[in-house]
Formats: C-alpha cells, structure tokens, sequence
C-alpha cells in the first residue's frame, strides 16, 4: 500500500472517530425528529452557512456551516447553538443533509411564549 492510501485511511478513521465522539457526547438539544418540519427555512448568511431561527425574531436558535471532511470530501453540517462568543456555544451535533440539522434545533421549552405539551 503506498503512503498516499495509508494517508487516505488515516484521515478516514479520525473523521470517524470524530463523528463516533460527537455522537457520545451528550447534545444540547432533542435528537432529530423525523416527522416536525420547522416553520421556517434555514436563512443563508454565507457560501457555507446558515442561520436557524425557533424563538427569538432577532437572535437565532443556532448556525449550521457545511464542512468538508476526509480524504473524499464528504459533506457534513455541523450544528451549534446560538451565542454571540463563539467559545460560549455548545455543539448540537453533525448531520448528513441540511435539512436534518434545521430539523434537529427544535423550540426551547425555557420561552413560555412558545407551548410545550404537559406545561402550563
């Protein structure tokens, strides 16, 4: 096998191990739920980056920046909660299309603007 394979495999195990940590860690919001649709799309801020609004009109529940990762340039999302300090937000976890990491940023139970089932 030549140094460039071995190269390849290398970078193929870290990613996975990456995406196998994330996933054990645990996540600041409920895992995807297959049948909730947002009320509203993902807002585009860059090439790569999104804006996710739940709650708040004027602050976002989370970003979502599409990354490139491994040796076959595979595509990810990579879903944080909002903060204006970037070290203050907490990852919510890596999804293989958009459209599951703006399902995975539901509504915070906190605002009770917004009604849970089983809160008064």
């Amino acid at each position: 096998m030549g140094s460039s394979k071995r190269y390849a495999y290398a970078i193929d195990r870290r990613v996975e191990q990456r995406l196998a940590d994330a996933a054990a860690r645990p996540i600041a919001s409920p895992p995807v739920v297959k049948d909730w649709r947002p009320p509203w799309p993902p807002i585009r801020i860059r090439k790569d980056e999104w804006v996710i609004m739940r709650d708040n009109n004027r602050e976002p529940a989370a970003l979502v920046r599409s990354l490139q990762l491994g040796p076959r340039n595979e595509t990810f999302f990579r879903v944080v909660t909002w903060a204006v300090e970037s070290h203050d937000r907490a990852l919510v976890g890596y999804f293989r299309t958009l459209d599951e990491a703006d399902r995975s940023v539901l509504f915070s139970p906190d605002n009770p603007q917004v009604p849970t089932p089983g809160r008064t």
